[in-house]
């Protein structure tokens, strides 16, 4: 009976585990579509962003485009 206890417990706990993962995958997901979002509404970031885009071409940094 200690044995299937055991593997209950494992069990649980690696369906747990994969629960915490599954969300964190689609908490960072959602994040990065607020991103896109804000980036596209947003004045001030876009601002700051070509502000960046063109301090890199100056210095000649490669931009990359994702």
């Amino acid at each position: 009976m200690k044995t299937q206890d055991q593997s209950t417990t494992a069990q649980t706990a690696h369906e747990r585990a994969v629960a915490i993962i599954e969300r964190l995958i689609a908490d960072k997901r959602q994040a990065e579509k607020d991103i896109v979002e804000n980036f596209h509404t947003d004045p001030m970031i876009q601002a700051a962003v070509a502000k960046l885009r063109e301090e890199n071409e100056r210095r000649g940094t490669p931009i990359v485009q994702l």
